[in-house]
């Protein structure tokens, strides 16, 4: 592996700009820069970046700077070897960033790289291979059925639930469903909430403090919105103290729950722990929310976003004026 290669983004790529100060400054100034990054950024680039190198030094090709013409070639190879556009796109994005983190011209942004990439995205649709499948939606249907049928007993082991157990996970999974329609909130954020982050409004509607996320990495925090309905259900489910996890579930668990509450329903495959996020786009979109008070619910910085998740119902719109 060359030198060049670095172990952590963006350490070893801002050796050079840094050369200039003193240790404890270099230092300093290399832990910020780190953690501008998410760590599972971190990670993900580091990993595009060990695969450039490889593939780069086995070509006999310059690691850093790159060359252009050498990243549409890497490029094109990883899509001949099957790797998904989105693949592809990180591998550009973890390229781009430590080209800057370095101080260099971003190979990613030239016109052969761009070009290129365009090519391999229609060749990689002209295959079959499109973007990645949207998530079922817990919309107003998918909510109603899974409510009206969470508290049944299901299949355990070789053996049916008892009422009583079956009650208990149904009150679980009735609120988890509606945390993750009403408030938009991925599993992780789900994971992360505690009963002080859950607060009532004199309408009976409730809040929910979401206190970090994806796209909030300095942890300024966020509020939005859940019904009276949700409201009412969290508090059938509340134990504990303020600090304790209002649901006690990691983001694998979440997820696995609602596909079973959604098969358990008979609502099918395609559920899962962001079904929430594309099913409150649509119950909003269908009650005739202006966009952009679907995208402050939603959370979402670009104002397309809105339009793009609720593009399937969009589509559904011409057939109320067919006869």
């Amino acid at each position: 592996m060359s030198d060049q290669e670095p172990q952590r983004l963006p350490t070893a790529p801002v050796t050079a700009p840094l050369a200039a100060l003193d240790e404890a400054d270099a230092v300093a100034v290399s832990d910020a820069l780190r953690a501008s990054l998410s760590p599972n950024t971190q990670r993900a680039y580091a990993a595009q970046w060990r695969v450039w190198c490889e593939w780069a030094e086995s070509r006999g090709y310059r690691v850093m700077p790159a060359g252009p013409a050498a990243v549409a070639a890497w490029l094109a190879d990883r899509s001949a070897l099957g790797a998904k556009p989105s693949t592809i796109h990180g591998g550009r994005a973890a390229l781009a960033a430590f080209h800057k983190a370095a101080s260099l011209d971003d190979p990613c942004a030239t016109e052969v790289v761009r070009r290129a990439n365009s090519g391999l995205v229609r060749m990689a649709a002209a295959e079959g291979h499109t973007a990645q499948r949207q998530a079922a939606p817990l919309d107003k249907t998918a909510l109603a059925a899974i409510r009206a049928t969470c508290h049944l007993p299901r299949p355990r082991g070789r053996g049916m639930e008892s009422e009583e157990t079956a009650a208990r996970r149904g009150a679980v999974d009735r609120a988890l469903v509606g945390v993750l329609s009403d408030g938009a909130l991925r599993r992780s954020e789900v994971a992360a909430l505690k009963w002080r982050d859950v607060s009532r409004r004199p309408d009976g509607t409730g809040r929910l403090a979401v206190a970090r996320s994806k796209t909030d990495q300095t942890g300024a925090g966020d509020i939005v919105a859940i019904t009276t309905q949700t409201l009412a259900d969290l508090d059938r489910i509340r134990l504990g103290t303020e600090d304790d996890s209002v649901f006690g579930l990691s983001a694998v668990q979440i997820n696995r729950r609602v596909r079973a509450a959604a098969l358990a329903a008979g609502l099918g495959e395609g559920y899962s722990g962001h079904s929430g996020r594309v099913g409150l786009v649509w119950r909003m979109l269908e009650a005739g929310a202006p966009l952009g008070v679907v995208q402050r619910q939603r959370r979402w910085r670009d104002p397309a976003m809105p339009a793009r998740y609720g593009r399937q119902l969009s589509a559904g719109e011409a057939l109320k004026y067919m006869t």
